[in-house]
């Protein structure tokens, strides 16, 4: 009885312990930063590691701040999907210093659903950036197509 309980405590401490160190190597790869849309300031990690890229939220039960910025390699209409997302979002497609497109609600898909049927999203417009935020946000803090976009990146 006492080994098993050892072992249960053992088995405990590596769980945490691999935990702990996923969050620090998480937190070096993104950083917190600000993003102003009209007046409203943001709290958002940055994405912008291939790596970053690729995973953003997926995976995660909630965002942890106010969103995620995606920093594109380049000028382009990227295209966003929702796999391994379990919360809805609206994305923010800015070019530069303004908003040029938004795409608001789109759902987490449901368990069931096929990886190769998951929809794809993309702006009307190039972007240089985009800002995933809570399905809901855009309409809360009032963001509109054509809104200022200031960026002030933590390096």
């Amino acid at each position: 009885m006492k080994h098993k309980k050892l072992i249960a405590l053992v088995v405990g401490f590596i769980a945490v312990t691999l935990f702990v160190l996923w969050t620090i190597s998480f937190s070096r790869n993104m950083s917190l930063s600000t993003i102003i849309i009209g007046k409203i300031p943001l709290r958002v990690e940055v994405a912008q590691s291939p790596n970053a890229l690729e995973k953003g939220l997926g995976g995660r039960d909630s965002i942890g701040s106010d969103g995620m910025l995606f920093i594109l390699p380049q000028k382009s209409i990227p295209t966003f999907w929702m796999k391994d997302m379990k919360f809805p979002l609206d994305f923010i497609w800015i070019d530069g210093d303004k908003v040029v497109d938004i795409t608001e609600g789109v759902l987490a898909p449901r368990a069931s659903e096929l990886e190769s049927v998951l929809p794809r999203y993309s702006p009307k417009f190039l972007t240089t950036h985009v800002l995933e935020i809570p399905a809901g946000s855009t309409k809360k803090y009032g963001i509109q197509i054509g809104d200022s976009v200031t960026l002030r990146l933590k390096i």
